[in-house]
């Protein structure tokens, strides 16, 4: 390695040290040389060095008090400090060290002997630099590999929900494409005023919102001729309807035993299993009651409403955004969880956006 080039700053108040330093030094480095703290701190805005080499007694800032303020100083954070005294004292050396120091060299001192303890922190320096830039492409890295397998899911999901949907009742990709955009929003206004914070730190956000897509995929058992109905359903037809939610959780088990994925399929699972339980209990397929009902099925459960509430169906015409929160207001703490009712409330104008993108 070539340490000609190195920066090296000595801050030191007698002067004969800093000539006799500078000489020793300067055949290896590029020495800058300073009499206090005072100094060093305004060479620091125009010379950043690669080490420094700090004597304790200095006069006003004394070098206990500027190894201190340097420990601040953001571009200082991975510079290697070494700590020179005449102090023949274990308090001075611990304390040089508590404080940052990288080293600490006893007055007089081998030029050779310093010269080598100078190398060997800049070669640890170094060293380190280059481990952290692995770390943050190995990250990078990473994060791609991350975002592709995110992208590919996202596909797979949205083509089988598309090959799935031979009807307008799930209104295709576009209406997955909404829905995620909806529980998005909701999330995000939920972390912003921590409204059920707890549960928030079990999600991980992309697993979360990704799995809603698979809530409604146990329809495929449910005939055209029902989900495309004009009419009201009768009896039969709508528990052949009801079903699709133990369905959709026993196709996602069946995916479930044949991988090792299980944050995402637990979601999807919820999702499947919760998305039309009632506040009130009056839900199905478990009749399950307020906070017995999972956040996923009572998240799912106003956004599909809504949904359901500004599209197109074969039994009825869409009704106006404005239409459709009231729907949801009306049914708070009866239908819907009553602090998922007001987070919804609080971005419905953004619901009212994304429903105008899709349109």
């Amino acid at each position: 390695m070539d340490f000609r080039r190195k920066k090296i700053i000595i801050v030191d108040d007698d002067i004969t040290n800093l000539i006799i330093s500078k000489e020793v030094l300067t055949e290896r480095f590029h020495v800058l040389t300073v009499p206090s703290g005072e100094k060093l701190f305004q060479a620091l805005d125009f010379f950043i060095p690669d080490l420094i080499l700090l004597d304790a007694d200095l006069p006003g800032m004394n070098g206990f008090e500027t190894l201190r303020r340097l420990q601040t100083v953001r571009q200082m954070a991975e510079i290697p400090i070494i700590f020179l005294s005449a102090r023949d004292d274990h308090i001075s050396l611990q304390l040089s060290l508590n404080l940052g120091a990288a080293d600490f060299v006893m007055k007089p001192y081998a030029p050779a002997l310093l010269i080598n303890l100078i190398e060997r922190h800049l070669l640890i320096g170094d060293q380190r630099r280059e481990l952290k830039r692995y770390e943050e492409t190995a990250e990078q890295l990473a994060a791609q590999r991350r975002a592709s397998i995110f992208h590919l899911q996202d596909t797979l999901l949205n083509t089988l929900v598309s090959l799935l949907d031979n009807n307008r009742w799930l209104s295709s990709a576009q209406s997955d494409s909404g829905l995620r955009d909806y529980l998005s929003v909701m999330t995000d206004e939920m972390r912003r005023t921590g409204v059920y914070h707890h549960e928030q730190l079990q999600w991980n956000q992309e697993y979360f919102i990704g799995s809603a897509q698979l809530h409604d995929i146990g329809k495929i058992i449910v005939r055209d001729s029902i989900l495309q109905k004009p009419g009201k359903l009768t009896p039969e037809e709508f528990e052949a309807v009801k079903n699709h939610t133990v369905f959709g959780v026993k196709v996602i088990e069946a995916i479930e035993r044949n991988t090792a994925e299980s944050l995402f399929l637990n979601n999807a699972k919820l999702f499947a299993a919760a998305h039309h339980e009632r506040w009130d209990g009056a839900g199905y397929p478990l009749g399950l009651k307020e906070y017995e009902i999972p956040i996923q099925g009572r998240l799912i459960a106003i956004i599909d409403v809504y949904d359901a509430l500004v599209s197109d169906r074969p039994y009825k015409q869409p009704l106006s955004h404005q239409a459709a929160r009231e729907v949801i207001l009306k049914n708070s703490g009866t239908q819907f969880d009553p602090l998922l009712t007001d987070v919804f409330l609080s971005v419905s104008d953004e619901f009212a956006d994304i429903r105008k993108s899709r349109r």
